[in-house]
């Protein structure tokens, strides 16, 4: 039974829009994560994000929004429909914009 629970979770996961696994995966993330409060920091992630987003083109016109997770693992990640974290233990080592940029 239990296989076949998640096959059908798998199943309906494969056929939710981006818009709906990207709530999803938010709302999760949030529930997990404690987001890093200091508005300078989060405001400066969210402009050179924007600044990548603007160069890419964004030719679906996906809304992205930026996060700082208060989290010292080294990472970032992002989920579908424009959800992108990156943690302060992936900020804290970095010694200029562009190495942010390049994550």
């Amino acid at each position: 039974m239990k296989t076949l629970t998640v096959a059908l979770l798998m199943t309906s996961w494969a056929f939710a829009s981006d818009l709906t696994r990207g709530n999803h995966v938010d709302a999760t993330v949030r529930d997990t994560s404690a987001l890093y409060e200091d508005p300078e920091v989060c405001a400066r992630v969210t402009e050179i994000g924007s600044k990548i987003v603007a160069a890419s083109g964004n030719e679906n016109g996906v809304q992205f929004r930026f996060y700082v997770l208060n989290n010292p693992d080294v990472t970032t990640f992002s989920a579908p429909n424009g959800w992108v974290y990156v943690t302060t233990g992936l900020l804290r080592p970095l010694r200029s914009e562009d190495e942010l940029a390049a994550m």
